[in-house]
């Protein structure tokens, strides 16, 4: 299990780790040293809030790499109307260049998702990344296939109200499923585990806007995912293990087509109680 600690030469002794803590494992009142309570030393899941709100460096979790850290600059972060542009930019990408993204740049941008937030901090998703043109092409095919049997026998496939056309498309080399994107990202989380699907739709959200800076665009895949949940040979392409499902997917690949404005957008309704 995680292990706090303290660097005592640094601690101020100023009661922060205890006060942000949301397992409450960590015992210090202002002008006493911090100290790991003995009655939750099961409990801590290795959030490193801890190590993120002390201002002198001094909180330490046994399982986390402090040199993996970074001091938050502040004025490099976005004001309202820089986010609100970003928010505003975001579309999905169906047009896709053909030449592939480099590998290196595909684990960067998959790299920053470790950030988004984990339910208990359980960092369960993983990522399957269907880089190849053939393995892109492989994954098409089963679907259909699936789609197929689904259309045969509705018990034993996978069903989707316009699996006709996508059969259909497939079949004339058009390519209904990928729009193009010479890559598929899956966030592959365990099943069963309380908001692990949550946890995969954050992460995939993550993602998409990880990509933007560097021209990468994205499209929320809606049939691999559901495919893949419902049908086994997909399961055994995809590797997935006895306890897992594909939580869902972004197509990726660099931006043929860009969007010059935003989308008008009717709010959401709110209700304030």
């Amino acid at each position: 299990m995680p292990r706090f600690s303290v660097i005592e030469s640094l601690c101020r002794q100023d009661g922060i780790c205890a006060s942000v803590c949301p397992a409450h494992v960590i015992k210090g009142p202002k002008g006493k040293t911090p100290f790991m309570r003995p009655d939750r030393q099961d409990s801590c899941i290795a959030c490193g809030q801890c190590m993120a709100f002390c201002p002198f460096g001094a909180a330490r979790v046994d399982v986390l790499d402090p040199s993996d850290m970074l001091p938050l600059e502040r004025s490099k972060l976005p004001d309202a109307e820089s986010l609100s542009m970003l928010f505003q930019s975001r579309r999905s990408i169906r047009h896709f260049k053909k030449e592939p993204v480099a590998r290196e740049l595909l684990q960067h941008i998959l790299d920053e998702t470790r950030h988004a937030p984990s339910a208990k901090n359980r960092r369960a998703v993983r990522w399957i990344m269907v880089y190849e043109p053939e393995k892109m092409r492989a994954v098409g095919d089963c679907a259909v296939e699936g789609l197929k049997l689904g259309l045969q026998n509705p018990e034993t496939g996978p069903v989707l109200a316009e699996a006709k056309a996508l059969i259909k498309a497939w079949g004339r080399g058009l390519d209904p499923l990928f729009r193009g994107a010479p890559h598929l990202a899956l966030a592959v989380a365990p099943i069963g585990q309380p908001l692990a699907r949550e946890d995969a739709v954050i992460a995939l959200t993550y993602l998409e806007l990880a990509a933007l800076p560097y021209k990468v665009g994205a499209c929320w895949a809606g049939y691999i995912p559901g495919i893949a949940r419902q049908y086994e040979p997909m399961q055994r392409l995809l590797g997935l293990g006895p306890d897992e499902e594909v939580s869902g997917g972004q197509m990726l690949g660099h931006i043929g087509l860009r969007p010059t404005a935003s989308a008008p957008r009717v709010p959401f309704a709110t209700q304030w109680l």
